[in-house]
């Protein structure tokens, strides 16, 4: 049993969400549900891919102990969705590794923390592979089916529920290959200005001035989306840090761009690297608010709403609005952007307790008062945010996940073999 599901807080304690998802060390998450709401939009950008699908062997295994499943008289499709069917898998997985077809991971033993169906069961439900019980005759099967525009399946073999999602998927996947390239940086303070001085670099950023052709719709909103969650959530937690230091919580900076986002990197950056008590805690929260105050108040979300029905309208996508727009507590994107900045920290706060209630995470506790947050006693040392190549924010990795699945060359053996 993981010791932490049994793990009693006091309740008034405040800590962040933190996961483990294998069998070492923990890292820091949204502690808001935005990973939540990313997710849901990963799957309009790469139907059936999230981040967390990572290896296409995985896939084949859980997909071949689905088969054995769909073969038995009575099927148990709630048991399989559990973490029983996990030693199902690992077996498979070792006997590919016993006859040389993939490396051995004997000290992981191919068990982990979150199941197999939590990391491919979309996969699995995007192509509908729990409804035909035929495999795709060896991996290469696997990636066509994921990436390749010109697949077409046998008769009896798994296919998408969607023919338009899956192409948004490939032209999502396609374009980043082929721009992914520009837009790679690890940005340090070397090179920020570099970076937001060109002009690719600064849309992927922000979302704001999108290049006008050659980039979906879905990606445009996503980049929108990706900079105003990415500085909510950074806000929030250098107020925490702010708090535990026992510093006051600093009012918005009053800069104007282009020298505020450059500032507010800059300081992201700093806390980064001290990942200690710091000036730059204060500095993050200050131009954050002002970075609310100046964009997200100001007509950032102008048509937001109405772009995401007609892109949901266009895919004949199964999400709904609200699914891609609202908050976990009921909240519009664009209400908490419509927040003064003064009312923005309390809001978060509140979206903070939301989250864990109704998640349920015992690694949570909920920040009663943002004043009572030096009560924390999961120390986190440094703001989740990333800034490197590919990675930027929340969305970046789902793009990077893509290439390196359609790129790993240990996918691409026998790419000629017939199906």
């Amino acid at each position: 049993m993981d010791p932490s599901a049994v793990m009693v807080y006091p309740k008034k304690t405040a800590m962040l969400f933190y996961v483990e998802p294998f069998e070492k060390g923990e890292s820091i998450r949204s502690a808001l549900g935005f990973m939540s709401l990313t997710s849901r939009w990963g799957n309009v950008l790469f139907p059936g891919i999230t981040v967390l699908t990572r290896d296409l062997f995985d896939v084949l295994a859980l997909h071949s102990v689905a088969i054995d499943e769909m073969n038995r008289k009575r099927p148990n499709w709630a048991q399989f969705r559990g973490k029983g069917t996990d030693v199902r898998v690992a077996h498979v997985l070792t006997s590919l590794a016993r006859s040389g077809i993939i490396a051995s991971d004997s000290k992981r033993g191919y068990r982990q923390r979150m199941t197999y169906w939590q990391r491919y069961g979309s996969l699995l439900n995007h192509f509908n592979m729990l409804t035909s019980p035929k495999a795709l005759g060896g991996l290469p099967g696997y990636r066509r089916l994921i990436f390749d525009p010109n697949y077409t399946p046998r008769k009896g073999q798994p296919w998408e529920k969607n023919s338009v999602q899956r192409e948004t998927r490939i032209v999502n996947a396609t374009w980043y290959r082929d721009r992914g390239y520009a837009i790679q940086d690890n940005i340090d303070s070397g090179n920020l200005s570099r970076i937001l001085d060109n002009q690719l670099h600064y849309w992927w950023i922000t979302g704001l001035e999108a290049p006008a052709r050659g980039v979906s719709d879905s990606i445009k909103l996503a980049r929108r989306l990706e900079f105003a969650l990415t500085v909510w959530q950074t806000t929030f937690e250098a107020a925490i840090q702010c708090v535990r230091f026992k510093n006051s919580i600093p009012k918005r900076s009053g800069l104007k761009e282009p020298r505020l986002l450059r500032e507010f990197l800059l300081a992201c950056l700093q806390c980064k690297e001290s990942g200690s008590e710091t000036r730059a805690y204060r500095d993050v929260v200050a131009h954050g608010l002002q970075l609310h105050e100046i964009h997200f108040r100001r007509g950032f979300f102008k048509g937001w709403s109405e772009s995401i029905k007609d892109v949901l309208d266009d895919q004949s996508s199964t999400y709904s609005f609200d699914q891609l727009a609202k908050l976990h507590d009921g909240t519009l994107i664009t209400n908490l952007a419509d927040l003064p900045s003064e009312k923005l920290l309390p809001a978060l706060v509140r979206l903070h307790n939301t989250y864990c209630k109704i998640q349920n995470k015992p690694g949570s506790i909920y920040l009663e008062e943002l004043h009572k947050a030096d009560r924390v006693n999961q120390v986190f040392d440094r703001l989740s945010l990333e800034l490197t190549a590919g990675r930027w924010g929340l969305f970046g990795y789902r793009f990077g996940a893509s290439l390196t699945l359609y790129e790993s060359p240990k996918y691409r053996k026998g790419d000629s073999d017939e199906n």
